[in-house]
């Protein structure tokens, strides 16, 4: 067993905006973050384009990486966000990865986003 250790990348987050209304007056409205990239926008001819609102970032907490027979190693880990403001979201429950599975997870995002800050929020 290997001791606990933690990964950090960037990850995009999106503004998503929700309203609460009463006897039809808008009362509250709620900003939060969400994980990911929000949208797409159409390229023509087969091409897309994801856009995110500012950037957190993404924790990983290995807890153990274990070699089981002739398989290949496998690492036991959680997942945690933390949104642009510093808030860390909840963590994930425990995951598990073949060692290199979880080294491409850790060094990159499986998609190409852009940073569009001034973008209207997600209503939800």
């Amino acid at each position: 067993m290997t001791e606990i250790q933690e990964f950090r990348r960037p990850h995009p987050f999106t503004r998503c905006v929700s309203d609460w209304w009463e006897d039809g007056e808008l009362v509250q409205k709620y900003v939060r973050w969400r994980p990911g990239a929000w949208g797409t926008e159409i390229i023509p001819p087969d091409d897309a384009r994801a856009f995110a609102h500012a950037m957190g970032e993404c924790v990983f907490t290995v807890q153990g990486e274990y070699k089981p027979g002739r398989y290949p190693t496998r690492v036991f880990f959680t997942q945690q966000f933390v949104d642009p403001d510093g808030k860390p979201l909840k963590a994930s429950g425990l995951k598990i990865k073949t060692k290199s599975a979880f080294k491409r997870q850790v060094d990159g995002l499986p998609f190409a986003f852009e940073l569009d800050p001034f973008a209207d929020p997600i209503e939800t």
